[in-house]
């Protein structure tokens, strides 16, 4: 089981200024201010299972989903009670070479928050996805690899249908549909290096849209490619360093467009990324399952612009997460 909560405000404004006096222009006058309360309560439950060389995957999840949205101009709201049943299934079967070809199918939902023409919030966006693949790892050998092939569709995506006043109206009426394939491989070596290498293509495709003339183009800011490698060093044991992992790795996307009418495009981008661990327990036997870690994103701190629909905005920078875990 588990909760989410999560409140939030949007306001929006406009003005004009002089060219060149944008950092002593006034703040402009709010035109819209809304404010969204959101908790989801989620209840689910998975089995695994094995059969001789087949093995099994099935789960459930329903989720209870309560919504208010205010407009804190008008004083006016509304509130919205949802539930929603989705789950996975997958079928694997285990070769003793160490091929594993598999099959998987699931579905989800993701709350919506935009309103529609009465003022109702909109249905959740839902979702749909089968997958296929092959798993390749030879027993005693250090290395795999994997492919797979999938499909998914996103459906009653919210969509802008116009303005009544400051406040914008959507309707669920948005379909998305992604194919495509992915690639990774694992390898370790003796010296206590390990690459993981993995490659993404999409083939992402607007299948139902308010504006028939988008229908077919690609969704805004949808990348064709993706790729990553990581590197990882862990210090040999009975060494003066036993219990460090030191790992880098870069991450690569292509060109995305800036708007579902693909007039323009966003450029590409490439990001580094690094991560240090300590495993407190590899040299003092007391301390077992205490470790401390440190990873960061965007190392270079790229802050490249993306613009979605009109609106441009910076990447995330560069981001780092300290964590302190103990396990027993």
């Amino acid at each position: 089981m588990d909760y989410t909560a999560v409140n939030s405000d949007f306001a929006i404004g406009g003005g004009s200024t002089l060219p060149g006096n944008v950092g002593s222009a006034p703040t402009p006058a709010l035109t819209g201010f809304t404010g969204n309360d959101l908790h989801q309560t989620g209840l689910y439950a998975q089995e695994q299972a094995e059969l001789g060389n087949w093995r099994f995957v099935g789960g459930l999840r329903y989720d209870w989903l309560d919504q208010s949205t205010t407009d804190k101009v008008a004083g006016t709201g509304d509130e919205k009670d949802d539930g929603a049943l989705s789950g996975q299934v997958g079928l694997l079967y285990l070769f003793d070479n160490g091929i594993a070809p598999y099959v998987s199918y699931g579905t989800s939902f993701v709350p919506s928050t935009q309103l529609s023409a009465p003022g109702t919030v909109l249905d959740p966006t839902k979702g749909r996805q089968i997958e296929a693949g092959i798993k390749y790892q030879p027993q005693g050998e250090n290395f795999s690899l994997s492919t797979s092939v999938y499909r998914l569709v996103e459906t009653g995506k919210p969509q802008y249908a116009g303005a009544a006043g400051p406040i914008y109206i959507y309707e669920n009426s948005g379909e998305n549909t992604f194919t495509g394939f992915e690639i990774e491989g694992r390898t370790a070596f003796d010296n206590g290096i390990s690459l993981i290498a993995a490659y993404t293509y999409t083939h992402a495709e607007i299948t139902k849209n308010l504006d028939s003339a988008l229908i077919g183009n690609t969704p805004t800011t949808t990348p064709r490619h993706v790729a990553s490698l990581w590197v990882n060093y862990a210090a040999p044991e009975d060494t003066a360093i036993d219990g460090l992992s030191i790992g880098g790795g870069i991450r690569a996307m292509s060109e995305t467009f800036t708007s579902d009418a693909n007039s323009d495009k966003n450029a590409g981008t490439v990001y580094l990324d690094a991560a240090i661990s300590y495993d407190f327990g590899a040299k003092n036997p007391d301390l077992k399952g205490l470790s401390l870690s440190v990873s960061a994103t965007n190392l270079a701190n790229r802050e490249e612009q993306v613009c979605n629909g009109g609106y441009c905005y910076f990447g995330q920078g560069r981001t780092v997460l300290g964590s302190l875990k103990y396990k027993w």
